[in-house]
């Protein structure tokens, strides 16, 4: 392998980490909207009386900013692991991408089981 070789194959990479985490950026905008315009409809059948957590105020703020919060952590997890070496890089995208989508399906069961 060549040094050049090595350069390109270093730079190809760096491109798909690029293009991973803008991806990871994506998923967690739509996640973000989701939570803010169809989870606060979760505690809608709360009586006055109702203790559930989902019928709470901090309930329901966790579920509608849970998703972006979560979003917001996997993108910082993302993004510094996108400055580690190629083979560490890609763990720690894909950790990004777990605790984003984690955080929605957390955010998710909450507010369906209600």
């Amino acid at each position: 392998m060549t040094p050049d070789d090595s350069a390109a194959q270093s730079r190809a990479a760096s491109i798909y980490a690029a293009i991973a985490v803008v991806g990871l950026m994506a998923l967690s905008g739509v996640f973000s909207f989701l939570g803010a315009a169809a989870f606060v409809f979760a505690g809608d059948g709360c009586a006055d009386h109702d203790t559930r957590f989902i019928c709470t105020t901090f309930g329901l703020n966790f579920v509608a900013a849970g998703p972006f919060w979560a979003g917001v952590a996997g993108v910082v997890i993302a993004l510094a692991s996108s400055l580690a070496k190629p083979g560490a890089r890609g763990l720690g995208i894909a950790v990004g991408y777990a605790v984003s989508i984690a955080g929605f399906l957390i955010c998710w069961m909450i507010a369906v089981a209600g």
